[in-house]
């Protein structure tokens, strides 16, 4: 009776542990896309023109990382070499700086550097879970959330929301 208890209690645990790991994977990547889609709508709301430097801006790193999945997988293959805290701390400062670029550079550059980052950000994540078998890009993906929520916590939002 207690060995089943204990079953049932890890069965419950690793149902839990998934559903983190799920709501992290994609919720990241629809952060990121959220993000990205109010940046470019925002800069088509200011100039047109700004506004298709933003969508190419947004389409490059897709375009560029798809490329890489189709022809040179092993690029993203490769990420699962790297030790799971590297991994970590790497993504928490790409995270960290993520949130730095958009507090700085979101409408004030004539290059769109925080749709180009934001995207760059998606397209490594999403392409590199594709190439990576069981969860070798959760600490990709743990790490890029962690940077966005310690930027947050020290320095608050870096967008201010307007509709």
């Amino acid at each position: 009776m207690e060995h089943a208890q204990a079953e049932d209690g890890g069965r419950h645990l690793a149902l839990f542990l998934r559903s983190i790991h799920s709501t992290t994977s994609r919720g990241t990547l629809l952060f990121l896309v959220l993000i990205d889609a109010y940046l470019v709508a925002k800069q088509f709301g200011h100039d047109p023109y700004a506004g298709v430097r933003s969508v190419a801006g947004a389409l490059l790193p897709i375009m560029l990382a798809s490329f890489v999945f189709l022809f040179g997988r092993e690029l993203f293959q490769r990420l699962a070499e790297v030790p799971p805290l590297l991994s970590f701390v790497a993504a928490a400062a790409a995270g960290f700086v993520l949130m730095l670029v958009l507090q700085f550079f979101s409408e004030t550059s004539m290059i769109p550097l925080a749709p180009l980052f934001l995207s760059s950000c998606f397209a490594v994540l999403a392409f590199s879970s594709g190439a990576l078998r069981d969860n070798q890009a959760m600490p990709y993906y743990y790490g890029i959330v962690s940077g966005l929520l310690v930027y947050i916590i020290l320095f608050d939002f870096p967008l201010s929301f307007s509709f």
